[in-house]
């Protein structure tokens, strides 16, 4: 697959995939699909954890009680998050003998869904799921990414199954996360008359990039640069 950026995804009611030639004009915007679409699937498997309904509740508290511009920052530093987070990590380190940096990580991917979700609730939270390119299928139930070509070789796979835990995808999530969004800008940089000026990508990569800038932020990569997954999560390959 030389010269070539290939995701597709099947997992969570989705069903997408797409690959186009990397270097090219569109990887920002595929790039930006693919962060989305992550973020997205990872949602909703965090919501199998344990009490991530009074996690939620406690972060639509908040959203009655503050601005707007204010909310992502008062939900990503809010104590009260933080304390139902570790209620939540708790039995989880147990029962996965996680090791402090994980606990680490684990908290920050919390935070992150809090702030996703109350985003979510109030309509504030653009994020543009499209892939442009040639169409594929994911080769089974889980998520695909693969990209060679120019400065930027990397394989991150994980096949879902009965057994894969929320947390299984929620480092998968933060690492290919954190790669993809490091890459975004360093492409279509040469190509600035192909970029979306005010398209659904141009939007999602506004409001995430803003956020960022003040500490806040609504994709999971982040949390990686606490940790590498832990070994026991299978089927995940990552170079």
């Amino acid at each position: 697959m030389k010269d070539t950026l290939y995701f597709a995804a099947r997992l969570a009611g989705m069903d997408t995939g797409a690959q186009v030639r990397y270097p090219s004009e569109v990887v920002d915007d595929f790039l930006d699909g693919v962060l989305s679409i992550v973020s997205r699937a990872t949602d909703l498997w965090i919501k199998r954890l344990p009490s991530v309904d009074n996690l939620e509740a406690i972060a639509k508290d908040l959203a009655g009680s503050k601005a707007l511009d204010a909310l992502p920052r008062s939900v990503f530093r809010s104590r009260k998050i933080s304390a139902a987070a570790a209620d939540i990590i708790s039995p989880i380190a147990e029962e996965l003998d996680l090791n402090k940096k994980s606990v680490a990580a684990v908290k920050d991917i919390l935070r992150i869904y809090a702030v996703r979700y109350v985003l979510s609730t109030v309509d504030a939270l653009p994020e543009c799921t499209a892939l442009p390119g040639d169409p594929v299928s994911a080769p089974a139930e889980g998520m695909f990414f693969v990209v060679s070509g120019e400065g930027w070789v990397s394989v991150k796979k994980i096949r879902i199954t009965d057994n894969t835990h929320p947390l299984d995808v929620a480092f998968y999530a933060a690492s290919l996360s954190q790669s993809v969004y490091d890459h975004i800008g360093k492409v279509d940089a040469r190509w600035p008359d192909a970029l979306e000026i005010d398209g659904c990508h141009a939007r999602s990569r506004a409001v995430r990039d803003a956020l960022a800038a003040s500490g806040v932020y609504v994709h999971y990569g982040p949390a990686y640069d606490k940790i590498k997954p832990p070994k026991r999560i299978k089927g995940v390959k990552m170079k």
